[in-house]
């Protein structure tokens, strides 16, 4: 008579374990509104060309469940930090957040910060410039006359970092969560100057061109943009997956061309 193995219920799950496919991996995508990269509001809501960067990496992602929430930038990072798998795509890569958070392979390149200001301020800001013709910041922090405005835990350079944290600034600087508060404020006349990006900046124009852009010293080299994720067990595996994505030629390629485009778009303005 042949003999049965008999297996104890330890046993067993340990067999079901082993058996059972691996679990899939669930991300969260943290987007905010911040125009022409993400798009929240009006008719090109969801249009901006991280929007459809990210529906295209999403897509060569099959393997992981993906959620989208949208929110504040400083809330986009608080998330990533305290949460087992969030991510962001299109953000500057810079030490202090490679303390809390997983970086990829570079996903583009943008051009650097910029200061932004009323364009009959012009003349006046010829003060603050260095001889190379950019905005000098160690000028600009003391004019305790000029009140700027900036997004709350937004990377815009090493330059306009130290300028931010350095506590002999005069010049006072307003903190809000998105790029529409800045320009409301800016044409307001409540504050004087702020940080932005030259895309943003140029969607905007579109609008209302009351405005002008100016060079920051330190910071006109274009920088690399990248895919941050919780550094996690989850997030390094999510990461992985995300990088092996980035190594595909034909999937970079494809990442590029919502930004390709736009700034195609923009040069025809």
């Amino acid at each position: 008579m042949k003999k049965v193995k008999m297996v104890g219920s330890a046993g067993l799950a340990l067999m079901l374990a082993l058996a059972a496919p691996a679990a899939e991996l669930d991300v969260s995508w943290q987007t905010f509104d911040c125009p022409p990269m993400y798009i929240a509001q009006g008719a090109m809501a969801g249009q901006g060309f991280m929007d459809r960067q990210l529906r295209t990496l999403i897509a060569r992602l099959p393997s992981l469940r993906h959620r989208i929430a949208e929110m504040t930038i400083a809330r986009a990072w608080y998330e990533v930090e305290h949460q087992e798998a969030a991510c962001l795509l299109g953000v500057r890569k810079t030490p202090e957040r490679e303390k809390v958070a997983l970086f990829s392979r570079p996903l583009s390149i943008a051009r650097g910060s910029r200061l932004v200001l009323p364009a009959d301020r012009l003349a006046a800001a010829a003060a603050l410039l260095g001889d190379d013709g950019a905005v000098d910041l160690d000028r600009l922090a003391t004019r305790g006359d000029l009140r700027g405005g900036y997004i709350g835990r937004r990377d815009y350079g090493d330059g306009v970092s130290r300028f931010l944290q350095d506590p002999s600034r005069r010049a006072p600087m307003e903190v809000v969560p998105n790029e529409r508060q800045l320009f409301q404020l800016l044409k307001a006349r409540r504050i004087d100057f702020f940080f932005s990006y030259p895309s943003e900046i140029e969607y905007s124009r579109g609008a209302d061109d009351d405005f002008s852009m100016l060079e920051i010293h330190g910071d006109q080299e274009p920088v690399g943009s990248y895919i941050a994720c919780s550094d996690t067990p989850a997030g390094r595996a999510i990461m992985d997956q995300i990088n092996a994505a980035l190594a595909d030629p034909e999937i970079y390629a494809a990442l590029q061309v919502p930004r390709d485009s736009w700034m195609r778009q923009a040069s025809l303005r």
